[in-house]
């Protein structure tokens, strides 16, 4: 079986999660024995990133159209033909609608179609919509959590026959790494002090804003030394957060640290006293798997998915509850039980989730896709 893997999304300089997600299951598959030719397929060229979590994959770089989104539509069934794909895996949505082959997408959220948190890949609420409708027509639909899995049946029950959930993992780095080094921890987190990290891109969905105010909250009832961290790409709320930052006085002990390289995102983590989760929607979330991992206590927004994902082994917010938020670290920095507790239940959830067993069960989809396509 040759199987092309879309690899565009792996084009950013600032990966985000869904980025990141598809690095590592290639990587994961890339990595184990399952008797598909991995083929990487992009526009234009095959980005390093794809290249090195796969370099024994052939490489398939289509020609670059204009505009650049249309390349699945104008260059890929061609491509597809000539290269004899027997399946289309897309670790995202969208994926070619034209290709003769077996086709398979995946859907991380839906909550960017049903509500506007802000646009991804400067893609709105429409767009969102039209993609997950487009989705229905692959022969498999991937989601990351049954929470996801149940709303999209829930929107476009026809395709509950075709779509599974197949949960993420999380990259062993996390689990065996150490906090950053003196000099590093500086430059990144600004002084010594214990510090709570928010991971992901500056977006209304991630609401920067509220965990900004629930560590301004905690900070004053612990009257001790405490700091904040903003770890991810900018986005359209970086500009607002700096001012809120700003009004509030707290320029001293909070740090927008921007994008952070692969190679030190698991010692930040790994040093932080609490990931600060307070997302008003989520997928799946990923930083959480990779916190836990690491031994590091999750403060997250009471939402479905993210209690799915942590296992319920985390403290929870209502979405907007800037007092519990603040109470939640507030405990996690005064009752060591409740904080060693939660470490604990967290390590366990995490190691129960790898990508080996995501790479696994993505094949497993691929022989059902190419199966369904015979019986036709």
């Amino acid at each position: 079986m040759r199987v092309a893997f879309d690899v565009s999304v792996l084009d950013e300089r600032e990966p985000t999660g869904v980025a990141r997600a598809a690095e590592e299951l290639l990587r994961a598959l890339a990595q184990s024995a399952g008797g598909e030719e991995l083929v990487l397929v992009a526009p234009g060229a095959i980005p390093e990133r794809a290249r090195a979590a796969a370099r024994e994959a052939e490489l398939l770089a289509l020609p670059r159209c204009f505009p650049r989104r249309l390349w699945r539509e104008l260059a890929a069934p061609r491509g597809a033909r000539r290269a004899a794909i027997d399946l289309w895996h897309s670790p995202v949505t969208a994926f070619p609608l034209f290709v003769r082959c077996a086709r398979v997408a995946t859907v991380h959220e839906i909550a960017l179609a049903e509500k506007e948190l802000g646009a991804r890949d400067g893609e709105g609420r429409l767009i969102q919509r039209a993609r997950l409708r487009l989705a229905t027509r692959a022969d498999r639909v991937l989601c990351d959590s049954e929470t996801t899995l149940a709303r999209f049946v829930a929107r476009h029950p026809r395709a509950a026959p075709r779509a599974v959930c197949v949960p993420l993992g999380v990259s062993f780095a996390f689990a065996t790494c150490v906090p950053s080094s003196q000099e590093r921890r500086a430059a990144l987190v600004g002084g010594p002090e214990p510090y709570l990290l928010v991971l992901g891109t500056l977006r209304a969905k991630k609401d920067p804003l509220t965990a900004l105010a629930a560590f301004a909250a905690a900070r004053e009832r612990l009257r001790t030394p405490l700091r904040l961290v903003f770890a991810g790409p900018a986005g359209s709320a970086a500009e607002e957060l700096a001012r809120a930052i700003e009004v509030r006085g707290l320029a001293g002990c909070v740090r927008i640290a921007g994008y952070v390289p692969d190679d030190e995102l698991p010692s930040l983590v790994a040093g932080a006293l609490a990931l600060l989760f307070l997302s008003r929607s989520e997928g799946f979330g990923l930083p959480v798997l990779e916190a836990q991992a690491a031994g590091v206590p999750v403060i997250a927004s009471h939402i479905d998915a993210l209690v799915e994902t942590s296992g319920g082994a985390a403290l929870f917010a209502r979405v907007d509850d800037v007092d519990a938020a603040a109470l939640a670290i507030v405990v996690i920095a005064t009752d060591e039980r409740q904080r060693s507790g939660l470490i604990a239940r967290g390590r366990a959830n995490a190691t129960a989730r790898t990508w080996a067993a995501t790479a696994a069960a993505v094949r497993a989809q691929w022989q059902e896709a190419l199966a369904a396509r015979d019986r036709v």
